[in-house]
Formats: structure tokens, C-alpha cells, sequence
């Protein structure tokens, strides 16, 4: 049976993960890709390059935006935020969201060769330099389940 997370709660989710999926639509075509990303606690921060997602999002930036935690087949908790995207452009909202994304990556993040490899390339004295495209999604309603067996949700539930 599953259960209602509370807004605090799904909130928490945001704030524990860095991996998620991304959902947008096209012409009646759906499209679903993971995303690594960070929740300031109103928006989902991420960067991205040209191709089929950007073109999407840019025409249409109404998006969806699912988290989950699975321990197991009936231990899970999964949140689905619905928001609307927006490229950062300007230079100050650009080093708003390389701030957002480093500090909250970085804190995820325990091999120093993996912050450091092609995924995550950017320290905070290159923000100048960073390549790619950088959005942030603001979020209009989210929501949360989660499932146990005995539907209450420990503290430790997830460590």
C-alpha cells in the first residue's frame, strides 16, 4: 500500500539525491532523460548541451521532474515535481546556478576523480569558463509517495 510523503518530506528527497529524470513533450511525444542536477529548496538547477532536450524544452519549458530513493521492491519513496523551465542567460543567474550546482554536487560527490573527470569539469574559480547550457526549472507543485510495509516511515529509513 503506499502513502503520502509530506511536503517537507518530499522536499528532503530533492535535497538527498543529485540524479533524477526529466520529463517534457513535443508535438504529443513525450520525452524522459536522467538528469544530474541540485534543489535550492524552490527550483532544480542543471546544465545541459544543444540537442533534442533543449530543443524541446524550448518549446515547450512545461516540464515534470521524478526523484525516487528504492531500497528494495517495497521500500521506496519517489517525489514528482511539475515546473517550468528556463535557460539562465545573464551572467549573474548563471554563476546563481554554477554556485547551486557546485556546492550541492560537490557535497554528493566522495571520489575527487569523478568531481574532477568530464562529468562535473568546473571548479568555482572557472565559472567564467564553463561550458554548456545552464536552466533551472521552477516548480509549480510537487508531489510525493512512498511505500513501506507497515506504511510508517521510520527515521532511518534510507540511512
Amino acid at each position: 500500500m503506499n502513502n503520502n510523503l509530506t511536503e517537507s518530506e518530499a522536499d528532503a528527497v530533492l535535497q538527498h539525491n543529485i540524479t533524477g529524470h526529466l520529463g517534457c513533450c513535443s508535438d504529443g511525444v513525450p520525452y524522459i532523460v536522467p538528469l544530474c542536477y541540485a534543489y535550492d529548496g524552490t527550483a532544480i538547477y542543471g546544465r545541459t548541451y544543444e540537442g533534442l532536450k533543449l530543443r524541446i524544452l524550448r518549446s515547450n519549458p512545461n516540464v515534470c521532474f521524478q526523484v525516487e530513493e528504492i531500497k528494495d521492491m517495497i521500500t521506496w519513496k519517489s517525489v514528482i515535481c511539475q515546473g517550468v523551465f528556463k535557460e539562465l542567460t545573464g551572467a549573474e543567474e548563471r554563476n546563481r546556478a554554477l554556485l547551486v550546482l557546485q556546492q550541492r554536487v560537490t557535497a554528493m560527490v566522495s571520489s575527487e576523480a569523478l568531481r574532477l573527470s568530464q562529468y562535473w569539469p568546473f571548479s568555482l574559480k572557472e565559472m567564467d569558463e564553463v561550458k554548456g547550457i545552464l536552466f533551472h526549472i521552477t516548480i509549480n507543485s510537487k508531489t510525493g509517495r512512498y511505500h513501506y510495509k507497515n506504511l510508517e516511515l521510520p527515521e532511518d529509513l534510507f540511512g
